[in-house]
């Protein structure tokens, strides 16, 4: 009597197990890739946001005709656009805050500001005929990519990006 061979149709335990640590490995370095994107989207945003500030800011700095500012403070999430109290006034006494801004939407308090250097201030001046103090501000993440802002004379802004 001859023995019937067992049907091969199937897959053992053991091939699925192999299949399934390989899926898991995929994952996790997918995943891992995924969060970098996100976080250095994060500080593409953020790099945006500033820029549109100053861009901003110029712009009222002309329309009201007023010294305006931004003061950057280093090593944290935060800066404040402020304008001059006194309209035509050189240097400004005193300074209102219009606003106070927060990089923290930006990734999980995980983006902030590690140098601001405009001719040896942490603020950037803008005059009342829109010129401002050439400049930079660096963003960084909390992966280490880092955001530069330089602004010009004409308070003209470009955004260099170092992953």
């Amino acid at each position: 009597m001859k023995m019937k061979l067992m049907d091969e149709n199937g897959v053992s335990l053991v091939e699925l197990m192999i299949v399934i640590t390989i899926l898991m490995i995929l994952l996790t370095i997918s995943s891992i890739s995924l969060l970098r994107a996100r976080d250095n989207a994060n500080l593409r945003s953020a790099a945006l946001e500033v820029e549109g500030d100053i861009t901003e800011t110029r712009t009222r700095a002309l329309a009201r005709n007023r010294l305006h500012r931004m003061t950057f403070t280093v090593n944290s999430p935060n800066y404040v656009i402020e304008e001059c109290t006194v309209a035509s006034q050189t240097p400004c006494a005193a300074y209102a805050v219009i606003q106070a801004k927060d990089l923290t939407n930006f990734g999980d308090a995980g983006t902030f500001i590690v140098n601001a250097d405009f001719g040896g201030a942490a603020f950037l001046l803008f005059q009342m005929r829109g010129t401002a103090d050439p400049g930079t501000v660096v963003i960084q993440n909390i992966r280490g990519s880092q955001a530069t802002i330089t602004t010009n004379f004409r308070a003209r802004t470009y955004v260099s990006y170092a992953y």
